[in-house]
């Protein structure tokens, strides 16, 4: 009796072991079943996709050490420096193989509401190396990380709008050091084809009249590693103090890469952090014109929105595809559940007839592995 109850026992874990690590040549009949449960266990997801040896040359820390020699020119002890130094932990594969961006490689995050993307951002802000400027439409994110980041340098807060009781700790007024042509004409360019309506309120007018030393000084800001939290609160489409938060986003674009012009290696080392969360709505820079030598400045962006047609929405015209410099990863809605179960970073391409929409195709390269999201910053 106990012959064929270990006779059976064996080969049903056979069975588990081939279908979890030996990929058959044939695709399975419900593919996207299948791949949902093994993206759920954690195993490879299937043929296509990144092994295990390629995440690790690609993605993992020994990539992020060679990458480093190039965004963090003065680092000392490169290889024992720990890895938040070096690179912001993405997520999870996998076997829970860590993935890693290097500090010149811009994300976009596409995430609906209430997905996780807080959480998420929180993270990558508590550990960033560098200075961080924030956008975002709650206090939420200046709450979680804002008492550990005063550990690394002084922590700003520009509120004009009062959200959640946060005070702000300035005020800017975009007309300072306009004496310059092209500081007018730049900052001009910022405010162009936007409403000024927000002047109409005594407190929204109140936030660019600075009295003597409640200015943002931004070299400071930079040189000290700091964090600054722009807070606003979308009034339809748009936020009344977006064409204001536009600008001095922008200002600050500008002097990190003057300063970046100016260091060994031509770019800010530490880098400075772009989390522009809901960019589209309460801080409409101009993303695309950023993100094609935003990297090489030293500066990194992470763009977050609901979708791809949000982006397009405000960016149209500006090209039929401007994530081109974005470095992509692939995370199934759903079918990774975390702590956060629907955030990605974008969605598999779905392809096949119209009567079948769902079958999703896997990412063709090695550089857009399955991930899931981390679980801390080693």
């Amino acid at each position: 009796m106990k012959i064929p109850l270990l006779i059976t026992a064996a080969a049903l874990v056979l069975i588990a072991v081939k279908w979890a690590f030996l990929h058959g040549r044939r695709l399975p009949r419900h593919r996207v079943r299948h791949l949902r449960i093994r993206l759920r266990l954690r195993l490879h997801p299937g043929k296509g996709h990144a092994t295990i040896a390629e995440l690790w040359w690609r993605w993992g820390r020994l990539a992020m050490s060679r990458s480093s020699r190039r965004t963090r020119p003065a680092l000392t002890w490169r290889l024992l420096a720990p890895a938040r130094e070096k690179s912001v932990l993405a997520g999870r594969s996998h076997y829970r193989h860590a993935l890693r961006l290097p500090l010149d490689e811009h994300a976009v995050i596409f995430s609906p509401p209430r997905g996780g993307k807080t959480g998420w951002l929180a993270r990558v802000i508590l550990h960033y190396p560098g200075p961080v400027l924030s956008t975002t439409t709650k206090h939420d994110v200046f709450e979680l990380t804002a008492a550990v980041r005063a550990r690394n340098g002084p922590i700003h807060v520009f509120n004009p709008q009062g959200i959640g009781a946060v005070a702000s700790t300035f005020r800017w007024n975009p007309l300072n050091g306009c004496q310059e042509p092209a500081a007018a004409i730049r900052r001009a360019d910022a405010f162009a084809y936007r409403s000024l309506a927000f002047l109409a309120d005594p407190a929204l007018a109140a936030s660019v009249l600075p009295e003597d030393g409640e200015s943002l000084d931004i070299p400071s800001f930079l040189r000290e590693t700091g964090t600054l939290y722009l807070i606003a609160e979308t009034r339809g489409e748009d936020a009344p103090v977006a064409p204001l938060f536009a600008c001095l986003a922008s200002e600050i674009h500008y002097t990190a890469a003057l300063a970046g012009s100016l260091l060994p290696g031509g770019r800010l080392d530490p880098p400075l952090l772009m989390t522009l969360d809901e960019v589209t709505q309460i801080c409409p820079v101009p993303v695309p014109s950023w993100l094609a030598d935003s990297g090489g400045k030293g500066i990194q962006i992470i763009t977050v929105g609901h979708g791809e047609a949000q982006l397009r929405g405000r960016w149209a015209q500006r090209g039929p595809d401007h994530h081109g410099h974005l470095r992509r990863q692939d995370l199934a809605t759903r079918h990774l559940r975390h702590r956060h179960p629907r955030r990605r970073f974008r969605p598999l391409r779905q392809h096949g007839h119209e009567r079948n929409p769902h079958h999703l195709r896997a990412p063709p390269r090695p550089e857009r592995p399955l991930c899931a999201p981390p679980d801390h910053d080693p």
